[in-house]
């Protein structure tokens, strides 16, 4: 999946492989947040990882559905924090509302969270 399809939102771009492009500052190659010990943002971030190991972003609906109502709050709180969350918008035709999907883009960050998942399954 192309990179080009998604927002930055000022947050640096990185490749699937973690490394640097264009817009990237190197310092922010180095930096891994701080997992939240629980509430949303904690599943949102489990959610995240688990789709970027089949290489899929999250649709909105499965967030509101598995997270709940005000995920899009905890996605800014979370990208305010440090991570590297990319948004896509997909228009239909028709006039429909536009599909929306989330995906991690830094391969680093998605490790640490299913490396800390392994360690403490049961927080899940």
């Amino acid at each position: 999946m192309s990179h080009k399809n998604y927002h930055t939102r000022g947050f640096p771009l990185l490749d699937g492989e973690g490394q640097e492009t264009p817009s990237t500052p190197p310092e922010a190659l180095h930096h891994i947040p701080t997992i939240p010990a629980k509430g949303q943002k904690r599943k949102i971030l489990f959610i995240l990882a688990e789709a970027w190991t089949y290489g899929t972003p999250v649709p909105n609906h499965q967030l509101n559905k598995q997270v709940g109502f005000r995920y899009s709050a905890r996605i800014h709180e979370l990208r305010r924090a440090g991570w590297s969350i990319a948004t896509k918008n997909e228009h239909t035709e028709g006039g429909k509302a536009p599909s929306v999907s989330y995906r991690l883009r830094d391969k680093r960050q998605a490790q640490t969270i299913l490396q800390r998942r392994k360690m403490n399954d049961s927080d899940y």
